[in-house]
């Protein structure tokens, strides 16, 4: 054998190929789920098996203080032409691809990281100082305010 060959690998093709290629699909488990005391309100948050520290869409959408908790008004939300507006194409990224989670329960869950929440915060403000925020709207310019301030986060 030349010194510049490889010698062969002492296995099938697929065992090889599946040893050096990324595990594609593979959903990571929230092993730790705790509750996250932000401004007066109780958000769920779960610290991820590599280490990250996620919120719940649902989360989000409470910490934004909207009346429906659930992950469709949250970007419904954040989707309007006005607010969307204040949101940079790397936060767009980050919203548009929600982390998915096995939780403890048996649901799958879909999180942002900790700072998307505080990223979010900065858009709605930023949006109500310009005056983009219908009346409807303005109250959640108050939680996000009251959410962004929290040393906790």
């Amino acid at each position: 054998m030349a010194d510049n060959e490889i010698p062969p690998i002492p296995d099938t093709f697929d065992n090889v190929v599946s040893a050096i290629t990324p595990k594609q699909g593979q959903i990571p488990t929230a092993p730790h789920k705790g509750i996250l005391p932000i401004g007066g309100l109780q958000l769920d948050c779960y610290v991820l098996e590599d280490g990250r520290r996620v919120f719940h869409k649902r989360g989000m959408a409470k910490a934004l203080g909207l009346k429906s908790e659930g992950g469709n008004a949250f970007m419904k939300t954040l989707s309007g032409k006005k607010l969307g507006s204040e949101l940079d194409e790397k936060l767009w990224e980050k919203l548009e691809n929600p982390i998915e989670f096995n939780t403890l329960g048996s649901d799958l869950g879909h999180s942002y990281e900790a700072e998307v929440l505080v990223d979010v915060c900065k858009a709605v403000k930023r949006a109500y100082d310009a005056g983009k925020l219908t009346k409807a709207q303005e109250p959640m310019a108050m939680q996000t305010t009251i959410s962004s301030r929290s040393s906790q986060i």
